[in-house]
């Protein structure tokens, strides 16, 4: 999290607006050490975007799919929203 530290050391008139990007989306399980680095950009007054994969909602040429191995645009549509509750939470 070293990255992290030098980020958080900078002022906000600088430095105010992360992203946290935990492999690409949340991960259903809380992980401390991201967890902790949040919290404390929080304390700092800085705003933390969680970044959420959206696989250009499987209408790239590229055909990202979902976790669950789909590219229908509602389910990209639904793992966002997923993904966003998770940031929330």
């Amino acid at each position: 999290m070293g990255a992290w530290d030098k980020m958080l050391s900078y002022p906000n008139d600088k430095v105010s607006l992360l992203v946290a990007n935990v492999i690409n989306g949340p991960g259903a399980i809380v992980q401390k050490d991201w967890e902790g680095v949040i919290a404390r950009a929080n304390s700092k007054g800085k705003r933390i975007i969680g970044y959420v994969r959206t696989g250009y909602l499987g209408a790239s040429w590229q055909k990202f799919e979902t976790r669950l191995g789909s590219t229908d645009l509602a389910d990209w549509t639904m793992q966002i929203q997923q993904d966003v509750d998770l940031w929330y939470r």
